[in-house]
């Protein structure tokens, strides 16, 4: 990409000296060395997303239900009554699980995909692996988080999707971007004591 529009560059200004129009080429110049750096800008960091999605992670892992509240996203809270109320619903729904012998053992992110644009947000996916402990063994999940972001990349929300079809995390946001393509849900793995 870099090279095409390197080669580009240099045609369109052997263009304009051929024609002897050296105040277009200063504009040009401009223009291009704006573009330069709106497009330096325009990358996403994607270290602060994993960065964001291992805290995120680290909260889930030790029940700190006022940290995931500030990566669930709004519109899942809203369906939920509110972060508060879908809070108090995961912490009960936690405590019922831990008092049949059942936690949650290890949370781990990896590296986010490249992020798209779906309107005014940016999506990506993070790879997540969880590894829940039973009275009689572990199960681990290779799902994937969906990280939304409404502010260009500053702050990212985290979707779990493992249960979620194409049709409902396209109700959940309505921008969705096809090039962004969910991988088939893998099955998970039951590794007895």
């Amino acid at each position: 990409m870099v090279m095409v529009i390197i080669t580009v560059t240099l045609q369109f200004f052997r263009i304009l000296r051929a024609l002897n129009k050296p105040h277009l080429m200063n504009k040009f110049l401009l223009v291009l060395v704006l573009s330069c750096a709106f497009m330096a800008k325009a990358q996403v960091d994607k270290t602060k997303i994993k960065a964001q999605a291992e805290k995120a992670a680290q909260a889930l892992l030790k029940s700190d239900y006022e940290v995931l509240k500030t990566y669930t996203y709004p519109k899942i809270a809203e369906e939920y009554g509110g972060v508060d109320r879908m809070m108090a619903t995961a912490k009960s729904g936690r405590e019922d699980l831990e008092a049949m012998g059942i936690s949650l053992d290890s949370v781990a992110v990896g590296e986010p995909t490249d992020p798209v644009k779906a309107g005014d947000q940016l999506h990506c996916l993070i790879p997540q692996t969880t590894v829940i402990r039973k009275p009689d063994g572990t199960v681990t999940t290779e799902s994937y988080l969906l990280a939304v972001s409404l502010d260009q990349g500053n702050h990212w929300y985290f979707i779990s999707i493992p249960n979620l079809t194409a049709d409902a995390i396209k109700g959940l946001l309505s921008n969705y971007n096809p090039e962004l393509v969910i991988p088939e849900k893998k099955p998970s793995v039951f590794k007895p004591d």
